[in-house]
């Protein structure tokens, strides 16, 4: 009886371990706390051969800005690899062509996420002449 106790017991104890499972992990998938960069470009002036324009950015840890004429689409590696780097927030961009259109991109990155602006723009035609003033003996003539 002994014995048959003994087996039983050894039965019952493999038995239990068979039957019973673990709980499977599921995978932790690390999470990326990185915050999403915004960048925003605001064209301030407008004249024949420059333009004024101030680019801001958050949550951005390296910024960059590149000018093209037209309407051509730049890629992200363009914008980093051919433009300028982002150092304040103002900016004048000289010696561009008469009556010509011009697309400016701006590009923010903060790790692995990005995130691009494009403003587009005319440069004017002929330059400004100032204004003179009326001259006085053309005024008085014009009453009489």
């Amino acid at each position: 009886m002994r014995r048959f106790f003994n087996v039983s017991m050894l039965a019952v104890a493999a038995l239990s371990m068979l039957v019973t499972s673990c709980k499977q992990d599921t995978p932790v998938t690390p999470t990326d706390d990185t915050k999403t960069p915004t960048v925003n470009i605001k064209i301030d002036d407008v004249r024949t051969t420059e333009v004024d324009f101030t680019i801001t950015t958050t949550d951005a840890e390296e910024a960059y800005y590149y000018c093209i004429a037209g309407t051509a689409v730049a890629t992200a590696e363009t914008i980093k690899s051919e433009g300028t780097v982002v150092t304040n927030e103002s900016y004048t961009l000289a010696g561009l062509e008469l009556d010509t259109e011009y697309t400016l991109y701006a590009l923010a990155i903060n790790g692995s996420k990005q995130a691009i602006a494009k403003e587009s723009f005319t440069t004017l035609a002929e330059p400004e002449k100032p204004f003179e003033g009326y001259e006085l003996n053309k005024f008085i003539s014009a009453v009489y």
